[in-house]
């Protein structure tokens, strides 16, 4: 029986997520350098990642290799944290427990050419927490920033692959902004539900040298709940002369629409024609 029991209680110690790998305080490090963690080994398949956690401040991960955990928990207590995953490094996870980054502090994931895959589970993002999409691959069960407090979205590459199997959650403390870079092409945000809370924001940057078009910032493959609807939660700025942006939906996508302001001239003309028709219906 004392075997038996023995045997029982090491399978519980051994469970998935049962171990923890904590990033250190004050070291900007590789995360498969094994000095950069406490107890001296990057985090293995099953365990929970924690960066900028528990008052471990300054604590400035790269990854630039082939990576699976189970679990993360990025910034959860200690401030001045990040994780850039460059165009060599991956992540994946295997847990379908919630990933967190700003848990209860600002943290910051770089996405500049890797790979982010935790299609099994939710990221959930607040706490003043910033996710810059730089370019690479980020796949995910779901993704919901700004419910709770802050988050900010900056989509900034025009070759990056964003796609959510489930629903994407803008919440009431979010921004999300898409950047064109003077007029080159963003990437679309792809999801199955799209989800925008009241209050929530919308910024569209760089346009430069868009010309007259539409251009899909978001497209969704099942329901809209909400919209960017108050003028004052949208702002797009950078188009050239004689140009105006909006933002208008369909039944798949949100886009920017780019169209010519109207002449002065026109618009008045316009406004004669109409009295015009007016008066020669009434006679």
């Amino acid at each position: 029986m004392r075997e038996i029991l023995g045997m029982v209680t090491v399978t519980a110690l051994l469970a998935p997520g049962a171990f923890a790998a904590d990033f250190l305080a004050n070291t900007t490090g590789d995360w498969d350098v094994g000095t950069s963690w406490g107890g001296g080994a990057k985090p293995g398949t099953t365990e929970l990642a924690r960066i900028a956690g528990n008052g471990r401040d300054n604590s400035v991960a790269t990854l630039k290799t082939t990576e699976t955990i189970g679990r993360f928990i990025l910034g959860q207590g200690g401030t001045g944290g990040s994780l850039t995953i460059t165009s060599d490094g991956s992540l994946t996870t295997s847990d379908g427990t919630d990933h967190r980054f700003g848990q209860t502090s600002a943290f910051e994931i770089n996405l500049d050419g890797g790979v982010v895959n935790v299609a099994n589970a939710t990221i959930t993002s607040d706490a003043g927490s910033t996710f810059n999409i730089y370019g690479g691959d980020f796949d995910s069960k779901n993704y919901n920033a700004g419910s709770g407090s802050a988050a900010t979205i900056n989509v900034d590459s025009s070759s990056a692959t964003i796609d959510v199997a489930g629903t994407s959650t803008f919440g009431a403390n979010s921004t999300v902004m898409f950047d064109f870079n003077n007029g080159v092409l963003v990437s679309t945000w792809y999801t199955s539900d799209f989800t925008i809370g009241s209050g929530a924001k919308l910024e569209v940057l760089g346009l430069g040298s868009l010309g007259i078009n539409e251009y899909e910032l978001v497209n969704f493959s099942g329901n809209l709940t909400g919209s960017y609807a108050d003028p004052a939660d949208i702002t797009i700025t950078g188009l050239g002369a004689g140009l105006v942006g909006t933002v208008e939906y369909d039944a798949d996508s949100m886009n920017l629409v780019v169209s010519a302001i109207p002449e002065p001239s026109s618009a008045a003309l316009l406004g004669l024609g109409g009295l015009a028709l007016i008066l020669r219906r009434s006679k």
